[in-house]
C-alpha cells in the first residue's frame, strides 16, 4: 500500500552519490595505468598518494624511477595469460571448489533471507494485530548490516582472525541467528535477523579480498569471475 516509486528513487540515491564521487573524486590504479602504458599518469597518482600519506621524502618520481616502471610496462604487455584451465588443476583445483561452496552458499544465504524478510515481516504484523510495523522492522535489519562496515577493517589484519577465520566465524554466527530466530518465533525476530545481517555482511567483507588473494596475478581475475558467477 506504500509508495514504491519514492522508494525506489530514494534506493537510488546512495548509488547516485556513490557513481558521482567515484567519477570525479577517485583515482585510476597506478598498477592499471602503468599496465596499460599510462607512465605519466601513474606517476602522478603514485606522487599524489605519497602526499596523502605526507611522505614528502616520496613525492617525485624521478626520471631513472619511470624507467623502471616503462620496464615494468613491457614485461606486463607480453601476450602471456594463463590459461582458465590452470583453475581446476591439481594446485588449484580444491581452492576453486570451495571458494565456489563459499560464494554459492553466501549469496544463497544473504540473498534468500533478503528476499524473504519483508514477507516474513509483513505476516508478522499481520498476526500481531498491527502492533508491530513490518517496514519499520525491516528498517531496523538493514541497519545490522552498517556496523559490519567498521568492524571488518579491523578484523581483516587482525592475528587470529583475518580473512578465512572472520569468514568462518560469522558464517556460524549468521547461521545460529537463524537457528534462533526459528526456534524462538517472532518475539526476538527483528534483533536475531539484524544479527544475522550482520554477520552475513561481514563475510562478505572476507570473501572479497580472500578469493582475489588465493590465486597468482596471472588468473586471478578469472578465478574471482567464475567464483562470483557460480554464487550468483
Amino acid at each position: 500500500s506504500g509508495n514504491w516509486r519514492a522508494m525506489l528513487i530514494l534506493s537510488s540515491v546512495p548509488s547516485l552519490i556513490v557513481g558521482l564521487g567515484t567519477f570525479f573524486y577517485l583515482h585510476e590504479s597506478p598498477r592499471f595505468l602503468v599496465a596499460v602504458g599510462e607512465i605519466d599518469e601513474g606517476a602522478r597518482v603514485l606522487n599524489y598518494i605519497s602526499r596523502k600519506n605526507r611522505r614528502s621524502q616520496h613525492e617525485i618520481i624521478f626520471r631513472e624511477e619511470k624507467a623502471y616502471m616503462i620496464e615494468w610496462h613491457r614485461a606486463f604487455a607480453k601476450p602471456y595469460r594463463a590459461p582458465i584451465y590452470q583453475l581446476f588443476s591439481k594446485k588449484y583445483l580444491r581452492i576453486t571448489i570451495l571458494l565456489w561452496m563459499i560464494w554459492f552458499w553466501s549469496n544463497f544465504l544473504y540473498y534468500g533471507m533478503v528476499l524473504i524478510l519483508p514477507f516474513i515481516l509483513s505476516q508478522l504484523e499481520i498476526d500481531s494485530g498491527g502492533k508491530s510495523n513490518g517496514l519499520l522492522g525491516l528498517f531496523y535489519t538493514i541497519l545490522g548490516e552498517v556496523p559490519s562496515l567498521f568492524v571488518s577493517l579491523y578484523f581483516v589484519e587482525k592475528a587470529g582472525f583475518g580473512r578465512k577465520y572472520t569468514l568462518a566465524y560469522t558464517n556460524f554466527a549468521s547461521l545460529l541467528s537463524f537457528v534462533l530466530a526459528y526456534i524462538t518465533g517472532s518475539s526476538i525476530l527483528v534483533p536475531l535477523f539484524s544479527m544475522s545481517r550482520f554477520f552475513s555482511k561481514l563475510s562478505w567483507s572476507m570473501i572479497y579480498p580472500l578469493t582475489s588473494e588465493v590465486y597468482p596475478t596471472e588468473f586471478r581475475t578469472s578465478g574471482f569471475g567464475f567464483a562470483s558467477a557460480v554464487g550468483r
